[in-house]
């Protein structure tokens, strides 16, 4: 048997382990057991946030922290261990790229909701289709 007990693997979830159609194929849910049962250590490393990767927990085996959010939140045992904001004031900035770029789709997540500025139809249709908690934000109202 293989030991794979000195190696962290980490995967992009988007088109790495997902297929085109954004579901999971068995095989790769199979290799992420069997990497695991040999002593490695498996999470996914991701862009998203936790609202719209958390479907997904029960389907991946993982067992080591996930990173989401860009690098930016770990998440582990049902809690973030780490969470990293942006050193910015992301309203007033956010503010000015929206005056400098008119009709940008902008999108701001913190560990719990995205905050959708200026998106267009199909953005918006994208997020009410998903489930994923978001509001509508105007950029020079903090919204909560």
């Amino acid at each position: 048997m293989p030991d794979f007990s000195k190696i962290l693997l980490t995967v992009d979830f988007d088109r790495t382990l997902t297929a085109t159609d954004a579901t999971i194929p068995e095989r790769n849910i199979e290799a992420i057991r069997y990497f695991m049962e040999n002593g490695g250590a498996f999470t996914v490393n991701t862009g998203r946030s936790y609202v719209s990767f958390q479907r997904f927990l029960d389907i991946v085996p993982c067992n080591a922290p996930l990173i989401l959010m860009n690098g930016s939140a770990g998440y582990e045992n049902g809690q973030f261990v780490d969470v990293q904001y942006l050193p910015v004031e992301v309203w007033p900035t956010a503010q000015k790229v929206a005056q400098q770029f008119p009709g940008v789709n902008m999108e701001f997540q913190n560990p719990d909701m995205h905050y959708l500025v200026s998106p267009s139809e199909n953005y918006a249709a994208y997020y009410r289709e998903s489930g994923f908690p978001h509001e509508l934000a105007d950029p020079a109202i903090h919204p909560g």
